[in-house]
């Protein structure tokens, strides 16, 4: 048997060493002797010693090892989860476009972004005319049908950096984008135009229309840029001046120009 002496060995270090040990059956197994030396209240050197499988060891880590990784696959998932759940928040179930808690999100940022770089922002609202009466008509299912390919055509003329959000019911809004009045108008007629083009195997030929408002918001040096939730209304407001002009139309305004 093994003595450890430790009187007068204060700066004595202990490490793992590997031995040999039998086993019942008369096998040689590695062990691992591991011996922690404290010291107790009184300033006297105590051992702690221990004799541990070196088989067993290498299964517990393995087993540790395993552990882990299940771990980080847990909360690779979780992260995945969360992102899928952050998604259906945020986005219509429908047309998969951005909800408006999306869109104030994002169009806060634009605006803010022009804030910055004195360039003009604007928001197109659209409303389908009469889709209560296609509902009623052809049936909810041709309704929705309708809803997505409205949605892939505005997300097609959408200028670069801008967002294509859905309401709810038949109202989008497209926000971001032109520079100018002359350019806002320009692409508030290319939406028009898509609304109206036919969609085949849906309304047999049934003409579509929509009630388009246009605001745009030109910077001025120190002034603060409106919140994303008036701006939408403001092109809320508008879209209802082209409803009572007779619908199929739009009406375009400046933010200046605005009472909310």
């Amino acid at each position: 048997m093994a003595m450890l002496n430790l009187e007068g060995q204060a700066d004595l270090e202990f490490r793992e060493v590997v031995i040999e040990g039998s086993t019942l059956s008369g096998e040689f197994t590695p062990i691992i002797l591991n011996a922690d030396v404290v010291t107790n209240a009184d300033g006297e050197l105590r051992a702690h010693v221990a004799l541990i499988d070196a088989t067993e060891r290498g299964r517990f880590e393995q087993e540790l090892l395993d552990a882990r990784r299940s771990a980080d696959r847990a909360n690779e998932q979780l992260h995945i989860l969360q992102e899928q759940l952050r998604h259906q928040a945020l986005h219509d179930s429908l047309t998969g476009l951005p909800n408006q808690a999306l869109l104030e999100e994002q169009l806060g940022r634009i605006l803010l972004s022009s804030t910055r770089s004195e360039r003009p922002c604007a928001a197109i609202y659209l409303d389908l005319d009469g889709f209560r009466s296609i509902n009623r008509t052809f049936g909810h299912a041709v309704g929705d049908e309708l809803l997505r390919v409205m949605a892939k055509r505005l997300r097609e003329v959408c200028p670069p950096g801008g967002i294509v959000s859905r309401l709810g019911g038949d109202e989008f809004v497209l926000a971001g984008g032109p520079t100018d009045e002359a350019a806002l108008a320009l692409l508030a007629e290319r939406v028009l135009e898509q609304v109206r083009m036919p969609v085949r195997g849906v309304l047999e030929g049934r003409p579509l229309s929509a009630s388009i408002g246009a605001v745009m918001w030109v910077p001025r040096p120190g002034e603060g840029a409106p919140h994303a939730r008036d701006f939408i209304a403001a092109a809320d407001q508008t879209m209802y001046e082209a409803k009572q002009a007779g619908r199929n139309a739009v009406a375009q305004r400046l933010w200046s120009d605005l009472t909310l």
